[in-house]
């Protein structure tokens, strides 16, 4: 037994059950890689015609790209065996030709690869051979373009080019020299002659639908054919019939990229160093671009390229500003009609989009600031091809005026607009001449079942945009509530399509079919209860203080002998209104009686014109009721029919009915509630008028509002008014319609300018940061506006709170994109405060940006880099806005500066250097805006050196162009004080 326990008495026995300990076997290099540690050479080697192309080229252009000589190249592919046997410009044009037929062949043969294996999806080019095309497009670019263009000092500086960098380390300006003109002869015969061939091998390259035109629109290579073909269109150097024959090939090189890249290599070529009368066709170029892009997307690129929405969907007011300014700025040699069509007709396939809400909302923006500049531009341009959807001409002879794709492209159209801010005055010219025909095809979606929940919400968008107390809102709803069922004319009707959809078409009329007159009421009624259904459901939605003002201007009507002898001439109006009358107070019984006044001003114009006294025959009727009061056993008819009269009867009698409920509603609400000064004048009056009225109900109300009178307080009209426009402020906050949203943030940044004494600020603060996180820019720009506001008009409390907000200290609020937009709001706040930006405040507003700027201790949170540059920003705009008032904090912004450009050199800090060097350039340009404000003379030097030493050996070009701008502002100054000695 205790060998079966030993395991049979073998010591060197293992327990199969024991853990084994993990081993590594270590194996030599050559076991591993056993044809040599060279990753750089495929194992596997094509034997396809370009596999073949592309080896040859890999041993005959061996080595870097900087150790490349035209010699080297003039005996590979001109097998030139002597040196200078040839001339060099002899031997340049052999060696761009030869390098352009390598380059076609590889285009045809990666064609006839993609042919072969259609099915796969693949570029035919392997990642390998890459390297190898890029080195044959290079030395075309080195060795061809770049020598002939820069001759006439044209072309993408040299500098912003990467042209075979490994690494930031390792990169070098390739030094190209221009090639001289001819000492004798057409000076400028040869430069002609090179660039012709390039534009020529470039055309047949790009003709060719293959991997390599590819690579060259996304990569090195077309930006060089664009600069060829505009340099054959512009040097005076050449004849005129040259630049006019390549004048027209600049509209056919253009049809071959995106009009994004265009915008992107103009704006390159316009940033780069070049002659005046280059410059000055790139420019006409961008400026066309807009309206005259071939593939009609001109205002779409140029929104998503100022914008930078290809790199991050963030937006700025700023940029969209920018975008605005472009498009208003029409071109002087392109006709008013012609641009502005096109702007518009591009606006208008852009609002069509909903899914793109940057989009529409710089498009928005730009209709609105078009439209204060000149309003019939956009009415006539964009505003009117919607209305012609919603209300077409019925002069063609089609069946279908408005087909299911355009009135749904309509649709979305007024759901982008409707979404967005624009003035009330642009909304009212767009939306009043087709307000009837949108609620016919509301009521239309309604009566077809079809969804209408998006079409609603535009309804309640325009009157929630327009505002509580904006006329044309209540006019707005005042027109529906007077055609409730309004049928878009008697020539046109709503259908469903094909597809379902909506569509408008002709209202055929049968001429042997007449409709009854019972019929007709029958419809009439039918439709009416639709809309009165619909209507009802609109104003519940909306703002309870539209319903209220829409019921007293229905009870107006009845109020007014003029509008009674209107009614009675036809009947249906006096329908529809009594129909919408009752249903209101139904519906809105409760709310009509919180907010009273206005409504007890217009039940005592209706109180004052009902019978007051009876007459000697209705005394003589009702004998029970008013001489006799304690007589009970009169008969039950009599009684009925005395009351009859004393309520009045016909027209008024229905009046006082809905009256009377109404004001018993009231006066029941606000026996519970404080009663303010006017509302309890008014009852009073109501009360002496009631007494002179017949009716027991009469004498019931009477008793209830002498009740309510005299056991209430009064109170300040004021504060009450302030109080329910915060309430209604806070409400439309907590609305989940982006409009009314916006809405409420305007009505609470209104009570901030009008110093309201109901709110807080410390509770304003907080709602209007926690609005910074909405995703929808409209929101929390208004946000952005309301901070702005409070800093305006609160700052001395308001300050510190958004300071510790946007430094972080404040651990609520620790969202970076929140923080940036507080940021946005700050900038705004210096840049309205100017001059006055002194004292204690902008000394605790330098304070905390230079702390954000310093690089933290190790025992703080690292702050992120994007906040580091934002504070930079608002540093520099507080210098460059009033140097005075933050001068204390000059030097330490200074040494921030200049420590950043000494320390932080990394390539991932680039960023920080460029915000540094704007940061110079903005204490620079302060401190030369006044005698007063010297800038510091033990920094002036070293200033200088670290931004000339940044500008020749910093890694990074941006950041080598933005000191060589500082540098020549400098320089600038210099000039412009020795002038003035």
């Amino acid at each position: 037994m205790s060998e079966l326990k030993t395991g049979g008495g073998n010591s060197d026995a293992r327990n199969p059950f024991e853990p084994r300990q993990q081993t590594t076997v270590r194996r030599a290099t050559h076991e591993v890689y056993p044809q040599g540690t060279d990753l750089s050479k495929p194992q596997f080697l094509g034997d396809s015609p370009l596999d073949k192309l592309f080896q040859k080229l890999e041993r005959d252009l061996e080595g870097n790209l900087d150790d490349i000589t035209l010699s080297q190249l003039e005996r590979v592919f001109l097998n030139t065996k002597t040196a200078g046997a040839r001339p060099e410009n002899e031997v340049r044009y052999g060696v761009v030709e030869a390098l352009f037929h390598q380059l076609q062949q590889i285009s045809e043969l990666s064609l006839l690869t993609n042919e072969d294996h259609k099915e796969k999806n693949l570029i035919s080019i392997s990642l390998h051979d890459m390297k190898t095309f890029s080195k044959v497009v290079n030395l075309i670019i080195m060795y061809g373009v770049y020598p002939a263009t820069s001759a006439f000092g044209i072309g993408i500086a040299i500098e912003k080019r990467r042209m075979g960098a490994k690494g930031g380390a390792n990169f070098k300006t390739k030094d190209i020299k221009p090639i001289p003109p001819a000492s004798v002869g057409d000076k400028w015969s040869f430069h002609l002659r090179l660039l012709e061939l390039i534009y020529n091998r470039f055309s047949a390259v790009f003709s060719i639908e293959s991997d390599v035109r590819s690579l060259l629109l996304k990569g090195t290579g077309f930006s060089d054919f664009l600069v060829t073909t505009l340099t054959l269109a512009t040097v005076p150097e050449f004849s005129d019939e040259t630049r006019a024959k390549y004048l027209n090939c600049v509209k056919t090189v253009t049809t071959i990229p995106s009009t994004f890249e265009l915008y992107q290599v103009y704006s390159v070529l316009l940033s780069s160093p070049c002659p005046p009368f280059f410059r000055s066709f790139v420019l006409k170029q961008l400026q066309d671009l807009p309206s005259q892009a071939l593939k009609g997307d001109g205002v779409l690129s140029l929104i998503e390229f100022v914008m930078g929405l290809r790199d991050s969907e963030s937006i700025s007011m700023e940029k969209i500003d920018q975008v605005s300014d472009i498009l208003i700025l029409k071109p002087k040699d392109i006709p008013s009609v012609q641009y502005f069509s096109s702007i518009g007709s591009q606006c208008y396939d852009l609002l069509i989009n909903i899914n793109r809400p940057i989009i529409t909302s710089a498009v928005t923006h730009f209709i609105n600031r078009l439209w204060f500049k000149n309003s019939r531009i956009v009415q006539d341009f964009i505003f009117k091809k919607i209305q012609m959807c919603f209300s077409p001409v019925l002069s063609s002879e089609d069946t279908v005026l408005v087909s299911e794709t355009a009135l749904n492209n309509a649709v979305n159209i007024l759901v982008s607009i409707s979404r967005l801010t624009i003035s009330s005055e642009a909304l009212s010219s767009l939306f009043a001449p087709i307000w009837l025909d949108m609620w016919s095809y509301y009521t239309f979606l309604k009566q077809s079942s079809r969804p209408s929940g998006v079409f609603e919400d535009v309804l309640i968008n325009v009157i929630e945009s327009l505002g509580l107390d904006s006329q044309q809102a209540c006019e707005m709803i005042s027109r529906i509530g007077q055609n409730l069922s309004y049928d878009n004319g008697n020539n046109l009707k709503y259908r469903l399509g094909p597809n379902q959809l909506v569509e408008i078409a002709r209202a055929e009329k049968d001429i042997f079919k007449k409709e009854s007159p019972e019929n007709r009421v029958l419809r009439f009624v039918t439709n009416l209860e639709t809309g009165v259904d619909s209507f009802i459901g609109l104003l519940k939605r909306l703002n309870f203080d539209f319903t209220q003002k829409l019921f007293i201007t229905l009870l107006s009507k009845w109020a007014s002998p003029d509008a009674s002898a209107s009614l009675e001439v036809d009947p249906f109006i006096k329908l529809t209104d009594l129909k919408l009358l009752e249903r209101i107070a139904t519906e809105f019984n409760e709310e009509l009686s919180k907010t009273p006044f206005d409504t007890l001003v217009m039940m005592h114009s209706i109180i004052r014109q009902l019978p007051t006294t009876l007459t000697s025959d209705e005394k003589s009727s009702i004998p029970h009721i008013i001489s006799e009061p304690d007589q009970m056993d009169v008969d039950s008819d009599d009684e009925d029919e005395a009351e009859a009269v004393a309520s009045g009867n016909g027209q008024n009698g229905e009046v006082q009915s809905v009256v009377f409920d109404l004001l018993a509603a009231i006066v029941l609400e606000i026996s519970s509630a404080l009663l303010d000064a006017r509302t309890k004048a008014e009852l009073e009056s109501i009360c002496t008028s009631l007494q002179n009225n017949p009716s027991s109900k009469a004498a019931t109300l009477v008793t209830q509002i002498m009740e309510t009178i005299n056991g209430q307080n009064v109170v300040d009209d004021e504060r009450a008014s302030q109080r329910h426009k915060l309430n209604r402020a806070l409400a439309n906050i907590n609305d989940p319609l982006v409009p009314v949203k916006a809405q409420g943030l305007s009505m609470l940044r209104e009570l901030i300018e009008d110093e309201a004494k109901v709110i807080s600020v410390d509770f304003v603060i907080k709602t209007h940061i926690t609005q910074l996180s909405d995703p929808d820019p409209f929101v929390y720009m208004n946000a952005i506006r309301g901070i702005e506001s409070l800093l305006a008009v609160h700052s001395d409390d308001v300050l510190p709170l958004i300071l510790q907000a946007y430094s972080g200290r404040d651990k609520n609020f620790s969202s970076i994109d929140d923080r940036l937009k507080l940021g946005e709001a700050l900038l705004r706040y210096i840049q309205i405060q100017g001059k006055a930006l002194s004292g204690a405040s902008a000394n605790e507003l330098a304070q905390c940006l230079l702390k954000m700027v310093r690089v933290s201790s190790l025992d703080e949170e690292k702050t992120d880099d994007h906040l580091r540059m934002s504070a930079m920003s608002l540093l520099g705009m507080c210098f460059k806005t009033n140097t005075i008032g933050v001068l204390s904090s000059m030097r330490e912004g200074l040494d921030c500066a200049i420590g950043i450009l000494q320390f932080e050199t990394s390539e991932k800090q680039a960023i920080m250097r460029r915000s540094a060097l704007v940061l110079i350039h903005d204490m620079i340009m302060g401190t030369s805006m006044s005698d007063k404000t010297p800038f510091p003379t033990d920094y002036q030097q070293k200033t200088f050196n670290i931004v000339s030493y940044v500008k020749e050996h910093d890694k990074d070009i941006l950041t080598r162009e933005q000191a060589a701008s500082v540098l020549s502002y400098i320089e600038e100054l210099a000039k412009l004080g020795l002038a003035q000695d």
